[in-house]
């Protein structure tokens, strides 16, 4: 209504003189038995009167603004509202960004310590796996009521078929013995496939999910296991499997932007622990090839 109002206010000497225009271009041809020539004078006329029209537009359509000041004080304020909710949500979308960037920053640090502190990393390596995996909760809005828990997974040597938990982080204790099967679990197809596997809901039964070996925690009905790869030339390394929970059902549906958001981060989040991992298990393998061999 202030919209219509404010329209009026700056046109209504354009509508009223459009009226009389062509009110007198009518009664003009009723007048000339609707001949055309007869009726050209009065169009002329109505005609110079649409001129006279446009001055008027111009010189009243001010007129009206500064004599309804309240109006123009209205509008100008609605847009100013209008461009400072703009002005915040990039101003969150930017620090929400630059925090993420700083977290992939400190995970990277992270990273390079290790490799140049390794002995240091192996007295200690689920905490520092842990602390790198904080770094990317600390980036997902919300993460209270998602209450996230997150699990790198590996292939179990000793138990062909089968992956392993590396390492976890607000998991329960148990989250260490498990072996989810590869073809029957979710972090199983992550693996198996080498693309990122999504339950939005771990009760509905079209999806793979292992119930069972996740009874000792709280409730959670979504799941999304991202491989942990790297390409190598046209040869893709796979080592493992980055898993996340969240409590609300479909937490993580990628036509939600901000799910899409902590998806992208998981992803980025799995890259950048695949040369750590790499390394941790190469130095795994090789201590158990030392001990095999001074047992034989």
């Amino acid at each position: 209504m202030k919209r219509i109002r404010t329209w009026w206010n700056q046109h209504k000497f354009m509508t009223i003189l459009l009226g009389l225009s062509s009110i007198l271009t009518f009664v003009g041809m009723l007048y000339s038995n609707w001949d055309f020539f007869s009726y050209q004078i009065p169009l002329w006329v109505s005609l110079f009167v649409g001129f006279l029209l446009a001055v008027a537009l111009n010189v009243f359509s001010h007129s009206a603004a500064s004599d309804d000041p309240v109006s123009a004080a209205e509008d100008t304020d609605e847009t100013l509202k209008e461009a400072l909710l703009l002005i915040e949500e990039q101003d969150g979308i930017l620090k929400e960004n630059t925090h993420t960037i700083n977290q992939a920053m400190n995970a990277y640090k992270w990273v390079s310590w290790c490799f140049c502190h390794f002995e240091g990393f192996l007295e200690e390596p689920e905490g520092i796996y842990q602390t790198i995996m904080d770094c990317l909760i600390s980036t997902i809005k919300h993460h209270r009521d998602l209450n996230p828990r997150m699990a790198i997974w590996v292939e179990n040597e000793e138990e062909p078929g089968m992956l392993k938990c590396l390492a976890a982080y607000r998991h329960s204790p148990q989250v260490k013995q498990r072996r989810p099967r590869i073809h029957e679990s979710s972090a199983g197809l992550a693996w198996l496939t080498k693309k990122e596997y999504y339950v939005p809901d771990t009760y509905d039964p079209q999806y793979v999910f292992e119930r069972y070996e996740y009874r000792e925690d709280p409730e959670f009905r979504s799941l999304l296991c991202v491989p942990i790869l790297c390409e190598k030339g046209k040869e893709t390394v796979r080592i493992g499997v980055l898993s996340i929970t969240g409590i609300p059902k479909d937490a993580y549906n990628e036509a939600n932007p901000e799910s899409k958001a902590v998806r992208d981060r998981v992803t980025l989040w799995a890259g950048i622990l695949f040369p750590l991992i790499y390394r941790h298990l190469e130095e795994i393998e090789r201590r158990a090839c030392k001990t095999t061999n001074i047992r034989g």
